[in-house]
C-alpha cells in the first residue's frame, strides 16, 4: 500500500514531457460526470497500458452511476465511491473486491484513503510477466495428447 497516487491528466503531461508517471503510483481516473475521460482513446490508453506494465492500481472515481458505464470504468482495477447506489452498482459490477467505500470521491480528498488501495511491488511485476512467458511456452495437454494419437495410428 502506497500513498503516492498521480491523476491521469498529470501523468498525460509527464508522459508528454519524458518522465514516468507511473512509476509506484496509484493512477487515479475522475468519473467522467466529474468531468474524467468515458472513452479509452490517444494518450489515456498511454498511461492506462504503462500503468499496468508497471504493476500500477488504475482507480476510477465514481461519483455518479454512469460513471460506471464507461470504457475507461472497465479498465480499472479499483472503483472508489461515495454513494451507496453507486457502491451498490460497482459491487455488481466489479466484484465486492475491487470496489472501495470513501468519505469523498473528490480529488482534494484522495489523500486520506488512497492508502487502501494495494499496490503491487515491482518485484512481484516482474514475477508475474516471467509466470506469464513460461505459461505462455508450455503446450496444452489437449496438443500434446492430439500428437500422441496421431502417432499411434
Amino acid at each position: 500500500m502506497s500513498d503516492r497516487y498521480v491523476l491521469v491528466e498529470d501523468a498525460i503531461a509527464d508522459r508528454r514531457e519524458g518522465r514516468d508517471p507511473v512509476a509506484g503510483a496509484c493512477v487515479v481516473v475522475p468519473g467522467s460526470a466529474a468531468g474524467g475521460p468515458a472513452e479509452l482513446v490517444g494518450a489515456i490508453v498511454d498511461v492506462l497500458i504503462e500503468a499496468e506494465r508497471a504493476g500500477a492500481a488504475c482507480v476510477l472515481l465514481a461519483g455518479e452511476k454512469r460513471d460506471l458505464d464507461t470504457a475507461v470504468a472497465a479498465v480499472c482495477r479499483y472503483v472508489v465511491a461515495d454513494r451507496p447506489e453507486v457502491l451498490e452498482e460497482a459491487r455488481q459490477l466489479f466484484g465486492p473486491d475491487r470496489v472501495q467505500q470513501v468519505e469523498s470521491v473528490a480529488v482534494d480528498q484522495i489523500r486520506s484513503w488512497i492508502r487502501q488501495i494495494p499496490v503491487s511491488s515491482a518485484e512481484s511485476v516482474r514475477l508475474r510477466r516471467r509466470v506469464g512467458a513460461v505459461a505462455g511456452q508450455l503446450k496444452s495437454a489437449r496438443s500434446i495428447y492430439g500428437r500422441m494419437r496421431r502417432r499411434r495410428t
